[in-house]
């Protein structure tokens, strides 16, 4: 049964979604400031003593949203199930408001611990909306993941709510610690565990179609979400990096692929345009066609480049390495984890305070990288000019992620093995 006050969510969301879009973001801070805390003084605490080993576990995320938290959440349900773990999925998408992509099936809930497969803020509405009663009495675990060193005010919702914090990286983890004085576990994405897409010839010359591309062109490509801030992702850094490393040369192709442009029309027409003085070796796609389409463009590119200024973990880095791509990207924060020089083309950055129009990452004192330009230009230009050093990168981190990504925390920590 849900609650008053997620009764009074309902009529926030669909009060918000009447507002225009200018005024969207100022709203739905001040509603959450509001509904958020209360919500969660209603909801039940982590009860002492039950932080125990346990064999099975109910996945409490978004499997039906194509968000990062929805990939996240296949893959830990993935690696609990290979490693002998009763796993339970239960999708809460649609309760949270998150856009949902396909239907997941319906899950009985198991005995075992209940892990939030989201952050802290979308965890307490997918608990007011009716979850609650499925970690009560039980071990309770937030797999939580932030991209900054500075944890954001709005995690304080979650204090109580859990005996314990996953998170992918050894860089998530220093939000986590600042944040809540409970354990804190870092548990990678097991992104191995997923089959790479197929590099097909087949593949190749469909996603080369797709984007106008010739057999012998040098394609570069990003996808990232608008949801994740157009600043941290940093395309832009990567237009102009293109730009001076190849000038309007037709046979070098830069591919931009946006997700979630309705939501953050300002954010999408700085793009726009920056895409449109760039010229026609720089292409969009802001109205992305799903999985296919991705594996189609990893399928076409040569490289991958993600000059971002703070990444959680980066699985998107991830997909590209076991896709056997070489990777561009910047030299901090999450996606550390899993890459070195040996494995990528690392780019050196300084640490600047965060700037963020979108205010999507608004914490005071906060800090991110900016990526080194010249170093930027530089490797793309290696990475063209010699077709045998990206490849030998390329193979180099395919092995590294598989090595790194292919599984296991997650069932030691729920096993507490070592604990």
């Amino acid at each position: 049964m849900t609650s008053p006050l997620s009764t009074a969510l309902d009529g926030a969301r669909a009060l918000y979604r009447r507002l225009p879009m200018s005024l969207r973001l100022p709203a739905g801070r001040a509603m959450r400031a509001v509904l958020e805390p209360a919500l969660a003084a209603r909801l039940p605490k982590a009860e002492p003593g039950k932080r125990v080993a346990a064999d099975a576990a109910t996945l409490i995320g978004l499997f039906g949203s194509p968000l990062g938290h929805g990939t996240a959440a296949h893959l830990c349900a993935k690696e609990l199930h290979e490693a002998g773990i009763d796993v339970a999925e239960l999708d809460v998408s649609a309760a949270v408001g998150a856009p949902v992509e396909t239907m997941a099936a319906d899950a009985t809930p198991n005995d075992g611990a209940a892990i939030l497969m989201m952050n802290p803020d979308t965890a307490v509405h997918a608990l007011a909306r009716g979850a609650a009663e499925l970690v009560r009495g039980r071990r309770v675990i937030g797999y939580w993941v932030w991209e900054l060193e500075t944890p954001p005010p709005h995690w304080r919702v979650g204090r109580g709510l859990v005996h314990e914090i996953w998170t992918p990286s050894a860089f998530a983890a220093q939000a986590a610690r600042a944040a809540f004085d409970v354990p804190v576990v870092v548990v990678p994405h097991p992104a191995a565990l997923s089959p790479p897409p197929e590099m097909t010839p087949a593949r190749r010359a469909a996603g080369r179609l797709r984007i106008g591309a010739g057999a012998e062109d040098f394609v570069v490509f990003q996808s990232f979400s608008l949801a994740s801030s157009l600043e941290r992702k940093n395309p832009l850094g990567a237009i102009a990096a293109f730009r001076d490393a190849f000038g309007g040369d037709p046979s070098a192709r830069l591919v931009i692929r946006m997700s979630q442009a309705e939501r953050y029309p300002q954010a999408a027409q700085r793009l726009r345009a920056a895409v449109y003085d760039a010229g026609p070796t720089v292409i969009l796609i802001d109205t992305p066609a799903g999985l296919d389409e991705l594996h189609a463009l990893y399928a076409a590119c040569d490289a991958y480049i993600s000059l971002h200024r703070s990444e959680g973990f980066g699985l998107n880095l991830a997909e590209a390495m076991l896709a056997e791509r070489a990777v561009i990207a910047t030299a901090w924060s999450g996606n550390l984890d899993f890459m070195d020089a040996e494995s990528s083309a690392l780019i050196p950055a300084k640490l600047v305070p965060v700037r963020d129009p979108q205010r999507v990452y608004a914490v005071a004192g906060a800090r991110w990288a900016e990526p080194d330009h010249e170093a930027a230009v530089a490797a793309l230009r290696k990475l063209r000019d010699d077709p045998a050093a990206r490849a030998a990168l390329a193979k180099a981190g395919a092995e590294k992620a598989r090595v790194t990504l292919g599984g296991g925390a997650a069932a030691r920590a729920l096993r507490m093995d070592g604990a």
